[in-house]
Protein backbone atom coordinates (compact mmCIF):
# COMPACT_ATOMS: atom_id res chain seq x y z
CA UNK A 1 0.00 0.00 0.00
CA UNK A 2 1.02 3.77 -0.91
CA UNK A 3 2.35 5.39 2.45
CA UNK A 4 2.87 9.17 1.02
CA UNK A 5 6.33 10.56 2.51
CA UNK A 6 6.21 14.45 3.37
CA UNK A 7 9.96 15.60 2.03
CA UNK A 8 11.26 19.32 2.88
CA UNK A 9 12.76 18.80 -0.82
CA UNK A 10 10.13 17.25 -2.65
CA UNK A 11 6.74 17.04 -1.62
CA UNK A 12 4.71 13.96 -1.07
CA UNK A 13 6.53 11.02 -2.30
CA UNK A 14 5.20 7.34 -2.82
CA UNK A 15 6.71 5.36 -0.38
CA UNK A 16 5.58 2.08 1.71
CA UNK A 17 5.31 -1.59 0.60
CA UNK A 18 4.66 -3.03 -3.13
CA UNK A 19 1.09 -4.41 -1.98
CA UNK A 20 1.32 -7.53 0.33
CA UNK A 21 5.29 -7.96 -0.67
CA UNK A 22 6.64 -6.88 2.27
CA UNK A 23 10.35 -7.63 2.08
CA UNK A 24 11.21 -4.31 0.36
CA UNK A 25 10.49 -0.62 1.18
CA UNK A 26 10.30 1.83 -1.28
CA UNK A 27 10.84 5.58 -0.60
CA UNK A 28 10.73 7.68 -3.90
CA UNK A 29 12.33 6.19 -6.39
CA UNK A 30 14.65 3.84 -3.94
CA UNK A 31 13.74 0.29 -2.96
CA UNK A 32 15.76 -1.31 0.05
CA UNK A 33 15.07 -4.44 1.81
CA UNK A 34 12.91 -3.81 4.89
CA UNK A 35 15.25 -6.17 7.11
CA UNK A 36 18.02 -3.30 5.99
CA UNK A 37 16.26 -0.17 6.33
CA UNK A 38 14.64 -1.52 10.13
CA UNK A 39 18.51 -2.06 11.24
CA UNK A 40 19.50 0.84 10.31
CA UNK A 41 16.86 2.58 12.04
CA UNK A 42 17.56 0.30 15.01
CA UNK A 43 21.08 1.13 15.18
CA UNK A 44 20.28 4.73 15.02
CA UNK A 45 18.09 4.58 17.56
CA UNK A 46 20.42 2.52 20.00
CA UNK A 47 23.40 4.65 19.05
CA UNK A 48 22.72 8.56 19.54
CA UNK A 49 27.16 8.97 18.31
CA UNK A 50 26.46 7.98 14.58
CA UNK A 51 24.23 10.11 12.28
CA UNK A 52 25.64 8.81 9.15
CA UNK A 53 25.39 5.28 6.91
CA UNK A 54 24.76 4.20 3.19
CA UNK A 55 21.27 2.61 2.52
CA UNK A 56 21.61 0.38 -0.53
CA UNK A 57 18.68 0.82 -2.64
CA UNK A 58 17.72 -1.26 -6.20
CA UNK A 59 15.80 -0.28 -9.00
CA UNK A 60 11.92 -0.21 -8.38
CA UNK A 61 10.95 -1.66 -11.46
CA UNK A 62 12.32 -5.27 -10.29
CA UNK A 63 9.66 -5.31 -7.31
CA UNK A 64 7.01 -3.93 -9.02
CA UNK A 65 7.50 -6.95 -11.53
CA UNK A 66 7.88 -9.33 -8.98
CA UNK A 67 4.68 -8.73 -6.95
CA UNK A 68 3.19 -8.62 -10.49
CA UNK A 69 4.13 -12.74 -10.78
CA UNK A 70 2.96 -13.37 -7.34
CA UNK A 71 -0.38 -11.69 -7.86
CA UNK A 72 -0.83 -13.50 -11.25
CA UNK A 73 0.15 -16.67 -9.45
CA UNK A 74 -2.57 -16.00 -6.51
CA UNK A 75 -5.20 -15.55 -9.40
CA UNK A 76 -4.63 -19.07 -11.18
CA UNK A 77 -4.40 -20.78 -7.77
CA UNK A 78 -7.80 -19.23 -7.15
CA UNK A 79 -9.24 -19.76 -10.65
CA UNK A 80 -7.78 -23.67 -10.59
CA UNK A 81 -9.72 -23.89 -7.09
CA UNK A 82 -12.82 -22.44 -8.30
CA UNK A 83 -12.62 -24.95 -11.55
CA UNK A 84 -11.35 -27.91 -9.55
CA UNK A 85 -14.01 -27.89 -6.77
CA UNK A 86 -16.33 -26.90 -8.64
CA UNK A 87 -17.07 -23.88 -6.00
CA UNK A 88 -19.48 -20.79 -6.44
CA UNK A 89 -18.48 -17.64 -7.91
CA UNK A 90 -18.85 -15.61 -5.14
CA UNK A 91 -16.25 -18.04 -3.74
CA UNK A 92 -13.43 -15.89 -5.46
CA UNK A 93 -12.68 -12.98 -2.61
CA UNK A 94 -12.31 -15.26 0.08
CA UNK A 95 -10.16 -17.93 -1.82
CA UNK A 96 -7.75 -15.04 -3.38
CA UNK A 97 -7.30 -13.57 0.15
CA UNK A 98 -6.43 -17.55 1.07
CA UNK A 99 -4.12 -17.79 -1.59
CA UNK A 100 -2.20 -14.53 -0.59
CA UNK A 101 -2.39 -16.23 3.05
CA UNK A 102 -0.69 -19.09 2.20
CA UNK A 103 2.45 -17.18 0.31
CA UNK A 104 2.85 -15.66 3.97
CA UNK A 105 5.65 -12.96 3.63
CA UNK A 106 6.84 -13.41 -0.10
CA UNK A 107 9.31 -12.29 -2.16
CA UNK A 108 12.44 -13.03 0.10
CA UNK A 109 15.78 -10.96 -0.71
CA UNK A 110 17.52 -14.46 -1.60
CA UNK A 111 14.79 -15.33 -4.76
CA UNK A 112 16.80 -12.24 -6.66
CA UNK A 113 20.04 -12.25 -7.95
CA UNK A 114 21.20 -8.83 -6.97
CA UNK A 115 24.66 -8.88 -7.28
CA UNK A 116 25.78 -5.38 -9.49
CA UNK A 117 22.36 -4.14 -9.27
CA UNK A 118 21.97 -2.12 -5.83
CA UNK A 119 23.34 1.14 -5.23
CA UNK A 120 24.53 2.73 -1.88
CA UNK A 121 22.62 6.62 -0.94
CA UNK A 122 23.51 8.19 1.78
CA UNK A 123 21.43 8.09 5.09
CA UNK A 124 22.14 11.31 6.93
CA UNK A 125 21.05 12.39 10.00
CA UNK A 126 21.01 16.52 10.19
CA UNK A 127 23.32 17.79 13.29
CA UNK A 128 20.32 19.26 15.45
CA UNK A 129 18.57 16.17 14.27
CA UNK A 130 15.41 17.75 13.12
CA UNK A 131 15.67 16.12 9.86
CA UNK A 132 17.49 13.22 7.71
CA UNK A 133 18.52 12.81 4.14
CA UNK A 134 18.60 9.99 2.17
CA UNK A 135 19.93 10.30 -1.48
CA UNK A 136 18.18 13.13 -3.01
CA UNK A 137 15.51 13.23 -0.08
CA UNK A 138 15.09 15.40 2.61
CA UNK A 139 12.70 14.51 5.25
CA UNK A 140 12.06 15.50 8.81
CA UNK A 141 11.96 14.09 12.00
CA UNK A 142 8.24 13.48 12.35
CA UNK A 143 7.39 12.33 9.60
CA UNK A 144 11.07 10.22 9.38
CA UNK A 145 9.69 8.21 12.67
CA UNK A 146 6.26 8.11 11.67
CA UNK A 147 7.77 6.51 8.23
CA UNK A 148 10.06 3.84 9.98
CA UNK A 149 7.54 3.23 12.67
CA UNK A 150 4.57 2.28 9.48
CA UNK A 151 7.22 0.33 7.79
CA UNK A 152 8.75 -1.96 11.36
CA UNK A 153 4.87 -2.56 12.31
CA UNK A 154 4.25 -4.06 9.11
CA UNK A 155 2.28 -1.39 7.26
CA UNK A 156 -1.54 0.12 7.66
CA UNK A 157 -2.41 -3.40 8.52
CA UNK A 158 0.73 -4.95 9.97
CA UNK A 159 2.16 -8.08 9.97
CA UNK A 160 0.12 -11.34 9.75
CA UNK A 161 0.67 -12.84 13.00
CA UNK A 162 2.58 -16.16 10.92
CA UNK A 163 4.71 -13.97 9.57
CA UNK A 164 6.40 -11.18 12.08
CA UNK A 165 9.66 -10.80 10.82
CA UNK A 166 12.58 -11.49 13.32
CA UNK A 167 13.70 -7.07 12.79
CA UNK A 168 10.45 -5.97 13.91
CA UNK A 169 9.97 -5.90 17.54
CA UNK A 170 13.35 -4.84 17.87
CA UNK A 171 13.32 -2.04 15.66
CA UNK A 172 10.12 -0.59 17.33
CA UNK A 173 11.41 -1.07 20.87
CA UNK A 174 14.46 0.54 19.87
CA UNK A 175 12.98 3.76 18.16
CA UNK A 176 10.41 3.60 21.81
CA UNK A 177 13.53 3.59 24.07
CA UNK A 178 15.92 6.02 22.21
CA UNK A 179 17.30 8.93 23.84
CA UNK A 180 18.02 10.36 20.20
CA UNK A 181 16.04 13.84 19.84
CA UNK A 182 15.09 12.60 16.45
CA UNK A 183 13.20 9.96 17.82
CA UNK A 184 11.16 11.54 20.22
CA UNK A 185 7.59 12.80 20.17
CA UNK A 186 7.22 16.87 19.03
CA UNK A 187 3.98 17.50 20.86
Amino acid sequence: MTYELGTLSHGEIDSGFYAQFTSFVRIGKYSTPTRHLCEIVEKFAAHPEIHETYLLVYPEEKFWNQEREQRDEALQTTLTTLREEQREENDFIPLMLESFRKQGEVGVIEEYNLDGEGISVPLRIWGDESGVVIGEYEIASEEFKSFVTYVARGGLFGWLEQCIPDYSEPTLNAIRNSKRKLFKDTD
